[in-house]
């Protein structure tokens, strides 16, 4: 059975482990052990949440980083290149007396696998999931790392993500079955073309969604205006933020079936926003061709296929 960990204000935050007795740790929730980070040439950062204004000390690779939350209590620490490789751990402790520790931690290419139900399609329900589950098992050697985003509307972005269990290796007996399956296949062709590299892989789909609940607010060049617009990013992408990765898988369309001719438009508008968002303009974009079903004939979306 799944296990989240929440996202919540800050000032129920604290209270809440404060009355519970939890040790709720200094990191985001997206940043704890088993984690891939982005190796060089990029630069990766660990981030997390304290009181405001309080002072954090990061080690990494027997080096010190000293930084200060902001006024939402947010603090984040950059490291410089790291080649690709570990296991390394990362502790963190502020200036009220709080310690965390990550352990396991490698460095190696971060993928972002994100969009609809055909991306959401779990590994369960493939035609040979066991196959590729044993596969992982025995011949990843644990360098693939993956994470789950879960279902998470808001009307804000918010500060942190909610996630199913923190980063895990694939077993036989974890919640990877019930992992993307396009995103799992994914992983299984990248790990063999690039001589071993850990692979970390975060997804965050949701099924029987429009591309613009997937985009952030802001001036639309589309000119297509809707009330759904931006909340899965604002629960689901945008507390990504301070993520180094190296590349999307998208798998989205067919819920925009019947406005076809605004999507290039919708698209291209979602891939500039996310590499905005990852500070990354030469973000790599893999585009999933979707299926060849006609959907209508009173629209033009096979022609997009």
């Amino acid at each position: 059975q799944h296990t989240m960990k929440l996202a919540v204000p800050l000032v129920f935050f604290f209270a809440s482990f404060a009355l519970l007795g939890v040790d709720a740790g200094l990191f985001a929730n997206t940043i704890t052990s088993n984690a891939v980070l982005q190796r060089a040439p990029q630069r990766s950062k660990v981030f997390g949440y304290t009181l405001p204004l309080a002072s954090v000390n990061v080690t990494f690779n027997s080096n010190l980083y000293t930084t200060q939350a902001d006024g939402n209590g947010r603090w984040e620490v950059t490291f410089p290149p790291t080649s690709a490789g570990g296991p390394y751990q990362i502790q963190a402790n502020d200036s009220n007396g709080q310690t965390s520790t990550i352990d396991n931690i490698l460095f190696g290419d971060v993928f972002l696998c994100s969009g609809q139900s055909n991306m959401g399609y779990v590994l369960k329900s493939a035609f040979n999931f066991t196959e590729l589950i044993n596969e992982a098992v025995n011949t990843w050697n644990g360098s693939v790392r993956f994470i789950q985003i879960q279902t998470n509307r808001s009307d804000a972005v918010l500060q942190d993500s909610t996630t199913f269990d923190g980063w895990s290796i694939p077993t036989l007996f974890n919640n990877f079955q019930y992992f993307p399956a396009v995103c799992a296949f994914t992983a299984n062709f990248t790990i063999k073309a690039n001589g071993g590299i850990p692979l970390g892989l975060i997804a965050s789909t949701l099924g029987g969604t429009y591309i613009e609940e997937w985009t952030p607010s802001g001036s639309d060049p589309c000119h297509y205006i809707t009330p759904i617009m931006s909340k899965l990013y604002n629960g689901m992408i945008g507390p990504l933020n301070g993520w180094s990765i190296s590349g999307v898988v998208w798998y989205q369309g067919e819920f925009n079936a019947e406005q076809s001719f605004r999507y290039i438009c919708q698209l291209k508008r979602l891939v500039q926003s996310w590499r905005d968002l990852f500070k990354n303009q030469q973000l790599l974009w893999y585009q999933i061709q979707i299926s060849s079903y006609i959907y209508s004939e009173q629209n033009d979306f096979n022609s997009l296929q």
